[in-house]
């Protein structure tokens, strides 16, 4: 498959994440350098109508649409059967950024890109240029993040700390991230926080360099706050897992069911701190009612279960590694 145009920094692959959410699309596109860069906006939406104005949005603007019709024209054309594992058909309700990412990664190398930078639909840039200093930084660096700005890019139980003046820790989000394609080994989970998972597992849980800011845009992070807690909960608990995990036996570790225990109460202890916080009483019944939903959700946790999840992931690298070759031919 050949992209439509050829642009001046054409070894550079700009991919963009949506799922129905075309009323963001009409803020963030419209500043994008699209007569410097490849820019691919990978259309995950459900709803038809999301579909047709986005490919309108990317006509006027001057992007690459990538929608279901697409994706199945490229993986026809891959005939690989290893592709299913690591990605499944667009415009699925279910939740399937982990599986998108792990596509722009498999197109990237398809095209003969050697970098690539992701790019979340809600991300604002605050210059042009930002996108040529970020790819300029990949001849220094493996993986290049940005400074996230305005809304911290953070799950629900975070947020609960930043009311009560505490931050979790935190790494570099593939909300706005730029890396080397044919240096990367791993794969991303198609789970909550599989961005920070998959970076951390690339680079050892090394520092990464950020070198822009950009803006993220504001909601209101309460909102449905149990539900989105809720969802969230196995991908923060894997997060902690492998933030935990020590370097030397990283991958021992994270198939040991014992150790998965230990994260388990760990993360009991994070959420009861909820009553040491110092939260706004706007907050705190919200607050209130998450700490007694979240430890009621983890008491029914099983530490085998984080281990088989991490068991099946290091099963499937080498697969992984195979495809990344094959599409490359």
């Amino acid at each position: 498959m050949e992209l439509p145009k050829s642009k001046e920094n054409n070894d550079s692959l700009v991919a963009v994440f949506t799922k129905d959410r075309i009323h963001r699309l009409h803020k963030t596109l419209p500043l994008l350098p699209t007569n410097d860069y490849d820019f691919i906006l990978l259309d995950d939406s459900t709803i038809a109508k999301c579909q047709i104005e986005t490919k309108k949005l990317c006509e006027k603007y001057g992007l690459i649409y990538h929608g279901s019709n697409e994706q199945k024209k490229f993986i026809k054309q891959i005939k690989s059967s290893l592709i299913s594992k690591f990605v499944i058909n667009f415009s699925v309700p279910e939740w399937t950024l982990g599986y998108a990412r792990n596509y722009a990664i498999l197109f990237g190398r398809n095209m003969g890109k050697n970098k690539m930078l992701m790019m979340d639909d809600d991300i604002i840039i605050k210059a042009p240029n930002d996108i040529d200093k970020i790819f300029h930084c990949i001849e220094d660096f493996q993986y290049v993040g940005a400074r996230i700005n305005r809304m911290p890019d953070d799950s629900i139980v975070g947020h609960t700390y930043r009311t009560g003046g505490k931050v979790q820790k935190r790494y570099v989000s593939a909300s706005f991230l730029a890396f080397d394609l044919d240096e990367i080994s791993n794969y991303f989970f198609n789970i909550y926080n599989e961005d920070w998972i998959w970076l951390f597992l690339e680079t050892n849980g090394k520092e990464v360099e950020t070198t822009v800011d950009v803006f993220h845009m504001t909601y209101n992070p309460f909102e449905n706050a149990e539900r989105k807690a809720l969802f969230q909960e196995n991908g923060e608990i894997l997060w902690e897992g492998t933030y935990l995990s020590p370097i030397t036996k990283r991958k021992e570790t994270l198939i040991n069911p014992t150790f998965w225990r230990e994260v388990l109460e760990h993360r009991k202890r994070q959420i009861e701190y909820f009553d040491s916080l110092q939260i706004s009483k706007e907050v705190l019944p919200i607050a209130q009612q998450l700490n007694k939903a979240l430890l009621n959700y983890i008491q029914t946790l099983q530490p085998k279960y984080f281990a088989k999840i991490f068991q099946n992931y290091f099963n499937n690298l080498n697969d992984w590694r195979t495809l990344l070759e094959e599409v490359s031919l």
